[in-house]
C-alpha cells in the first residue's frame, strides 16, 4: 500500500500524517549550513529588510503627497488644464 497521497489529496487539502516517537526524533541529525554561511544568510536577509522598509516610507511619503495634491484639488486650490488631462488619454 502506498503511504504517499497522490496530488488530488493534497489539492484537497487532506493529508495522511505518521507519528514520529519524540526519542526518534530527538536522535535525528539536523543539517545546518556552515557559521560563515549562516552570517552571509543573515547579512542578506537583512540588507533585504533594510530595503523594504525604505520603500515602505518612500510609499508613504508618496501617499501623503497624493493626499495632499487631491485636496488641494478637490477644493479648487489648484486647477487642472483640460489639455493636460487629455494629454494622459492617448
Amino acid at each position: 500500500m502506498n503511504t504517499t497521497p497522490d496530488n488530488s489529496d493534497w489539492r484537497r487539502g487532506q493529508r495522511k500524517a505518521r507519528r514520529v516517537n519524540p526519542s526518534e526524533f530527538l536522535k535525528s541529525k539536523i543539517l545546518l549550513p556552515s557559521l560563515e554561511i549562516q552570517r552571509e544568510i543573515a547579512e542578506t536577509l537583512s540588507s533585504a529588510q533594510h530595503e523594504i522598509d525604505l520603500m515602505k516610507q518612500l510609499a508613504d511619503k508618496y501617499k501623503t503627497q497624493k493626499r495632499g495634491l487631491m485636496q488641494k484639488m478637490l477644493t479648487g486650490e489648484w486647477r487642472v488644464k483640460p489639455d493636460f488631462v487629455k494629454s494622459y488619454g492617448k
